[in-house]
């Protein structure tokens, strides 16, 4: 059983990039996997961090004012399990 982590976002959003934490998430996993993707888009590759890594992460090269969906999982036993989700609009200019 795990201790669910919750995204927040660190700073404003650019016009390309989104930064964002989450809290540490208790129990045994081997990486937390970021998903991003623009409303309405399909998700690319996650981002892997390491269950040790820095619990900060900035996704770049995105759209300019455009919602994101990013969602946080845990991968526990070859299962990915969903932490949570949170939304935000990229910067207009």
């Amino acid at each position: 059983m795990t201790g669910r982590a919750e995204l927040v976002l660190v700073s404003t959003p650019t016009t390309t990039s989104i930064t964002v934490a989450w809290s540490e998430e208790f129990g045994e996993f081997s990486q937390y996997l970021l998903h991003y993707f623009p409303e309405g888009g399909a998700p690319p590759s996650p981002i892997v961090v390491p269950a040790t890594a820095n619990l900060i992460q900035t996704v770049y090269n995105l759209i300019p004012g455009t919602l994101y969906t990013l969602t946080l999982a845990t991968t526990q036993n070859g299962i990915d399990i969903l932490s949570d989700v949170l939304r935000a609009y990229t910067s207009k200019s």
